[in-house]
């Protein structure tokens, strides 16, 4: 893995961290009124979506990660934001990027 791909996947890893702990302690109902934790979340994923977009071909065949998902969403986050649906951030803040954590921990571990 290359040094550009290995500092794109560490941007993706810091912002899927970071995403995450703007949530602990917070419910899916507390979640929808704040628009401030939902603005923080959804600027997080569309970092992780634009880093895995220019993540080499060779290094998204070499993990075994939703890269199509993870870019998909970074469209309507940073150009379609009229699109974005809360309860699919709300999903992808709880169940996708402690995955997605877990795996890079994984792969940049020393």
């Amino acid at each position: 893995m290359n040094s550009k791909d290995l500092a794109l996947l560490a941007d993706m890893l810091d912002a899927a961290r970071m995403a995450v702990s703007y949530v602990r302690d917070v419910t899916e109902e507390q979640f929808v009124l704040d628009t401030g934790k939902q603005d923080s979340v959804i600027y997080r994923i569309g970092v992780i979506g634009e880093a895995a977009r220019n993540v080499s071909e060779e290094t998204k065949k070499a993990l075994a990660l939703r890269w199509a998902d993870m870019t998909g969403m970074r469209n309507p986050v940073f150009h379609g934001y009229n699109d974005v649906r809360i309860a699919t951030v709300w999903t992808t803040v709880t169940n996708d990027l402690p995955e997605l954590i877990a795996t890079l921990e994984r792969h940049l571990a020393p």
